[in-house]
């Protein structure tokens, strides 16, 4: 990963930019739960000096309006989060795509003939293309998550102590159950890349060797290997995805 972070040159200023728009979109969205139970107890549910049940209307008023204005300033930075992940992760994978396509021309005919044209093409296509997904999703999701919960937690501990201690036995439970999702649906996608490579190798010959194909009248069994190697592909990917959400 150390040798990934100097593609991140052109875009240091939105990566250090990204963790505050995170910050300030979380605290906006804890400050609403706890502006309705502000609402609720101090308006709804205000007795009067007589201990009757009377609503108090400007209470309400006031953190209703103060919760409109949260969920719109969270709803504001939280798109701002998104444009900028976005523009992050591609100027990345822009990078990327162009030091490997740089790196390319370097090789020398050894070089080349140990690495497949397909598998390059894969590189330079598919796997930038899911790099640059999953950096998109971390810079939008896993800062996101581990903000919201601290940020919970504080709140939680402040206003209703005892209830934080549920987090303590619920966490380490999400953390043990995610890495076995992960470190099982692992093995998975890298078979899937394998059999990518293989699609692309098998489209790669048919489009070479065009004009051979159809002078021997092999358009059948072309078509039929072009099936295994699409089938193959599906059949790894599902497996991939399942095992990746299940």
């Amino acid at each position: 990963m150390r040798k990934l972070f100097k593609y991140f040159n052109t875009v240091k200023k939105e990566l250090f930019l990204i963790p505050i728009l995170i910050i300030v979109e979380v605290i906006f969205e804890i400050l609403i739960p706890i502006f309705m139970s502000k609402l609720i107890d101090d308006g709804v549910n205000a007795v009067d000096s007589f201990g009757v049940a009377s609503p108090n209307k400007e209470v309400i008023l006031y953190y209703g309006a103060l919760m409109i204005i949260s969920a719109v300033i969270a709803l504001v930075f939280g798109v701002l989060v998104t444009k900028t992940a976005a523009k992050v992760s591609t100027e990345f994978g822009h990078n990327l795509r162009q030091a490997q396509f740089e790196k390319i021309q370097t090789y020398s005919f050894e070089n080349i003939d140990n690495f497949k044209t397909s598998s390059l093409i894969t590189r330079m296509t598919m796997d930038v293309n899911m790099i640059q997904q999953s950096l998109n999703m971390t810079l939008r999701v896993a800062l996101r998550a581990p903000a919201l919960l601290i940020f919970s937690i504080g709140s939680i501990a402040i206003f209703a102590g005892t209830l934080a201690a549920i987090f303590v036995i619920v966490v380490p439970i999400l953390v043990i159950g995610f890495y076995l999702i992960l470190s099982r649906a692992h093995k998975y996608f890298i078979k899937m890349f394998t059999k990518i490579d293989h699609l692309n190798l098998t489209i790669q010959e048919d489009l070479i060797g065009i004009r051979t194909v159809k002078s021997f009248v092999r358009e059948d069994y072309e078509t039929n290997r072009f099936d295994r190697a699409t089938k193959d592909v599906r059949d790894i990917s599902v497996k991939a995805e399942k095992n990746h959400y299940i």
